[in-house]
């Protein structure tokens, strides 16, 4: 209702927003510029003009004739990837507009904070991304077959070429950050030395599918790499093979090595979780969860093996060791996008199909913070602003603004 009394408007779930001249009984007119249900409406003091919010855009009517005045709009970019960095803790997010998005724990405020926005070189269309435990670097695979890496240290995209034959399907650094693995869709597995910029080796072809999974020793000594054809092979520092593992039924997806390097943990479409002890490369155990995918195993702080399994909408925490349910995580009312873990094992982030991102204490189970991204004030506190009416100060809330 309009503050004169003169006005009502209303939104329906057609994606329409009704006006009615209340003295008259008279609909006035009607809004259907959206491709989504408005989910905000408010006057201007003077009962003048009308602001809608949704769909990722604020639009300004005018009340009585119905005419468009202005229209802010945010990007509709939500998440596709996420990783968490560690020293300190960000997130790091892609976006389908070609760009990396940083954001970092703002403890003074309370909440997640944007700190940069990266374009990716030559508009390439990122695949994964992953950072290293040290902090020092980030790790971006392109469609292209491309890595580029960010250099946080000296802030800028390292000028180098690291390329292998079609799209990059699996990304992992060693626990020093020092060695980079990639593996790609044609099976091929890689190596290099970042900190010397030195190609070290490519092995054509390993897999005679996309390589899924990597995942290095506590000494980086060994890397091991899971793909579609639902084998597991290892490879030395050197490049020479050292295993075969193939007891899975479907491809093999996720890969951690245990903290004392003894044990190799696999997960599967196949819905299974296999051990293999390393010393003789032997399946020692075996771990299912029916009707729940797996998305990730890592290690929490603890060094504890755990698996994060979900339907489309709840995540699971599991202990491999004691087969417990930790902790359950409802992140989002729609479906999940991709979900994280920490290099370090503390947090984990989901990205939803709304745009929203979670991340999660894995040691607790406690929600560490919330973002959403792509709204034009994402994180503009105006809690201390002077001059601001009731309806500009909601309209600040719908793009992304808060008190504190």
């Amino acid at each position: 209702m309009s503050p004169n009394g003169r006005y009502l408007a209303a939104s329906d779930i057609s994606n329409t927003v009704s006006v009615w001249e209340v003295d008259s009984r008279v609909r006035l007119y009607q809004i259907s510029a959206t491709s989504a249900p408005v989910e905000s409406l408010v006057f201007s003091p003077d009962s003048r003009e009308l602001m809608t919010g949704g769909d990722y855009m604020v639009q300004r009517w005018h009340a009585h004739s119905g005419q468009c005045l202005r229209i802010w709009r945010s990007d509709r970019h939500p998440a596709k990837k996420l990783a968490l960095a560690t020293h300190p803790l960000q997130l790091l997010s892609y976006h389908d507009d070609q760009t990396v998005r940083c954001w970092q724990h703002a403890a003074e405020r309370q909440r997640w904070l944007p700190q940069a926005r990266l374009q990716l070189p030559d508009g390439s269309l990122a695949e994964l991304l992953a950072t290293s435990q040290s902090g020092h670097y980030w790790a971006v695979g392109t469609a292209a077959g491309q890595i580029v890496i960010w250099d946080c240290r000296q802030s800028l995209w390292l000028d180098w070429s690291m390329r292998l034959p079609k799209s990059i399907t699996a990304l992992a650094f060693d626990r020093a950050g020092t060695l980079l693995a990639a593996g790609d869709m044609t099976g091929t597995v890689a190596l290099w030395d970042l900190p010397n910029r030195v190609f070290c080796w490519q092995q054509p072809q390993a897999h005679t599918d996309p390589v899924m999974a990597l995942a290095f020793t506590p000494d980086g000594q060994r890397i091991y790499s899971g793909s579609r054809d639902r084998t597991i092979q290892g490879w030395d520092v050197e490049g020479q093979a050292i295993a075969q593992l193939s007891d899975h039924r479907r491809r093999v997806h996720t890969l951690c090595v245990s903290a004392d390097g003894d044990y190799l943990y696999s997960g599967s479409y196949d819905g299974t979780v296999r051990c293999w002890q390393l010393s003789d490369h032997t399946c020692v155990n075996t771990w299912q969860k029916h009707d729940l995918y797996i998305h990730e195993i890592a290690l929490d702080e603890q060094h504890r093996p755990v698996v994060l399994m979900s339907d489309t909408q709840t995540v699971e925490l599991w202990e491999l060791d004691t087969d417990t349910c930790r902790a359950t995580f409802t992140p989002h009312a729609e479906a999940n996008w991709h979900i994280s873990t920490s290099p370090d094992g503390q947090a984990i982030a989901c990205a939803s199909q709304n745009g929203d991102i979670n991340i999660w204490s894995l040691a607790t189970g406690q929600k560490q913070g919330q973002l959403r991204v792509d709204r034009p004030y994402e994180g503009m506190q105006i809690g201390g602003s002077q001059g601001l009416t009731d309806s500009e100060r909601q309209m600040l809330y719908s793009l992304g603004a808060t008190d504190y």
